[in-house]
């Protein structure tokens, strides 16, 4: 008796299985289809989106399933693989817009191909031009530019000036005089939603900065100096430092450990760029001077 009655639950079990096995498949195969995510929304030209998937595209898939926000008209479709390129009404580059795909999901559109229309030969970050100090930033779907100058690294508070912007997409600003050895820095307003990044409240170094000032965080809170570059490099050559501890008999290091640095290479001072002369100087002094301990330079007596 027991036997029959294992016998039929087995049976029961394997009816049961055999029933269920095609619809788990397809359940499998339909949850498979609807795992699809957008990966990237790019705004490729003033009419075109394409749009990047992890996975294959429901076959099903019309301009009735695409919708944008704020509102942008579809008026056709090219459906890749894993890719959808949507041709739509203008778009605006100075607002921001967001992709709704039925039963995919959501995205904010990037701009990408859409800025490569804009182009310009003027030197950006800062230049001494006729006795003046002249500014300019590459930032085309800023609405807003502000400069703010500074007289110390850490002043927390400095001098707003409005730069006007041009047809390529560059903002400008004019000084009177050659501001060499002021700090400065952009605040940049732009437009707000998912996806953007402008933030009027952080003080941006610039992108082409020859040199900074800055804190050691994640906040990166850098303001650019402005400093003269016009060092004549005609008739210099390279040459070889060896780099290792001070050799000097004075310092308590083993003669194996023995080396050079700035101060000890031989090199004449004539030889070295302006900007090291100084540094030649400072770390001919230091070497001169003995070692308390087998240590770095500056742990000179």
């Amino acid at each position: 008796m027991r036997r029959f009655v294992l016998v039929f639950l087995v049976g029961l079990f394997m009816q049961g299985w055999i029933w269920k096995t095609p619809m788990i498949h397809e359940n499998a195969v339909q949850a498979k289809k609807r795992a699809v995510s957008i990966l990237a929304a790019d705004i490729e030209a003033e009419d075109r989106v394409v749009i990047h998937f992890d996975g294959a595209l429901p076959e099903t898939i019309s301009a009735a399933d695409i919708r944008f926000e704020p509102e942008l008209a579809v008026k056709s479709i090219i459906v890749g693989e894993t890719s959808l390129e949507i041709r739509t009404g203008r778009i605006d580059l100075y607002r921001n817009y967001r992709v709704h795909i039925r039963s995919v999901g959501e995205k904010p559109l990037r701009p990408m191909g859409i800025l490569d229309q804009f182009y310009s030969d003027k030197p950006l970050g800062y230049q001494f031009e006729n006795g003046n100090t002249v500014f300019r930033l590459f930032a085309p779907r800023a609405l807003r530019v502000e400069l703010e100058l500074f007289d110390r690294c850490e002043q927390k508070t400095g001098l707003r000036h409005a730069m006007k912007r041009d047809a390529e997409g560059v903002w400008e600003l004019v000084l009177p005089g050659e501001l060499e050895g002021k700090y400065y820095g952009y605040r940049v307003w732009g437009p707000e939603g998912d996806g953007e990044i402008f933030d009027p409240d952080k003080l941006i170094a610039d992108p082409y900065s020859r040199a900074v000032c800055t804190k050691n965080t994640y906040l990166h809170q850098g303001k650019t100096l402005i400093y003269r570059d016009d060092f004549d490099w005609d008739g210099d050559d390279f040459f070889a430092l060896q780099m290792g501890r001070p050799d000097h008999p004075r310092s308590a290091c083993a003669g194996s450990h023995r080396a050079s640095q700035f101060g000890s290479a031989g090199l004449p001072a004539r030889h070295l760029p302006r900007f090291a002369r100084s540094q030649h100087a400072r770390w001919t002094e230091l070497s001169q001077r003995p070692r308390r301990e087998c240590g770095g330079i500056f742990a000179a007596a």
